[in-house]
């Protein structure tokens, strides 16, 4: 489903609770839309990078020449790494010069198509996110307040339980937990979002993992991470 309008404030809330995913196309993409539709879920966090659009630091622009250059980025969760929860996440599509995708798994489709006792295992397996080595030069903190959370995790808002993990981003995980078997099981579960003029999605980073594949053109997203407290 298209949501056509982001006044619809009840829709886009309940489109997110249901499937952890909203697709939203107004027509148009600006920093105060993208912004507005963040704060319907709760408040913006401040991103350290450079590049950022606006004063306020809560729009990232992600291209070949910004975050994560143009190169394939395997399946992970926004900042799961980071000190502050990223509960959740917008992506909003500029330009392209060619078709691009991103890739979504839902995660609590996923744990569903667990057996009861793997279920059970993957609740006392806990796995440690602290980014990746070469970040840690800069950022010492995230070695310093690596986060830690267990592969079957309760979902802080909803209760639900999913099959949490970020291949991209684990650093140490203390039971025995074959995460190549664990992303074969999730990507029967895929589906790819192909990018068009006015796209915005806004998806639960507890909830979802997502990737993209390297592409070759000039591509620009913006996007926005958001913590929220309840969804009443």
């Amino acid at each position: 489903m298209i949501i056509r309008s982001i006044d619809n404030v009840e829709k886009i809330r309940n489109e997110f609770i249901e499937h952890g995913f909203v697709h939203i196309n107004v027509g148009k993409v600006t920093v105060d839309i993208v912004k507005q539709i963040s704060k319907y879920f709760g408040e913006l966090k401040t991103f350290k990078q450079e590049t950022y659009m606006g004063e306020e630091k809560q729009v990232l622009k992600v291209s070949e020449d910004a975050v994560l250059s143009s190169n394939a980025v395997d399946w992970h969760r926004d900042m799961c790494y980071d000190p502050e929860e990223c509960h959740g996440s917008l992506l909003a599509f500029i330009e392209c010069d060619t078709e691009t995708y991103t890739e979504f798994v839902d995660c609590n489709i996923a744990w569903d198509h667990l057996d009861k006792e793997t279920q059970d295992y993957l609740k006392t397996v806990t796995s440690t996110y602290a980014g990746k080595p070469r970040w840690w030069d800069t950022r010492p903190d995230l070695l310093k307040d690596a986060i830690s959370r267990t592969i079957g995790y309760e979902h802080p808002i909803t209760g639900q339980t999913t099959l949490y993990f970020s291949p991209e981003t684990m650093v140490h995980i203390d039971k025995p937990f074959r995460t190549r078997d664990y992303v074969l099981h999730c990507e029967p579960f895929a589906f790819k979002h192909y990018w068009h003029h006015g796209d915005i999605l806004v998806y639960d980073n507890i909830r979802m993992l997502h990737r993209r594949p390297a592409f070759n053109c000039h591509r620009v997203l913006w996007r926005t991470n958001f913590n929220y407290e309840s969804y009443n």
